[in-house]
């Protein structure tokens, strides 16, 4: 089993096809597919929640509360995903 980790800070043209490009592989194998949005505010949380909500079972959306930039929300990431 593995865990997918998905950094984003407004991604919304891409946060989409990243998703479902990760949806299509061998889901048998996939524990959890962890978003990690760092406070976006171009509406890429809508769409995160949204495959959240599609897809309960494998993707958990966590948007930060403030930016906190790429090294932190990765690390903020890591021990979400080992919990």
């Amino acid at each position: 089993m593995i865990d997918v980790i998905i950094l984003t800070y407004n991604h919304k043209e891409y946060i989409s096809q990243c998703l479902n490009s990760v949806l299509l592989q061998d889901l048998s194998i996939i524990n959890k597919i962890l978003i990690a949005d760092d406070c976006s505010n171009d509406g890429t949380s809508e769409l995160c929640n949204k495959f959240q909500i599609d897809y309960p079972n494998k993707i958990e959306h966590i948007k930060q509360k403030v930016n906190i930039g790429l090294n932190l929300n990765f690390k903020y990431a890591l021990t979400k995903i080992s919990a």
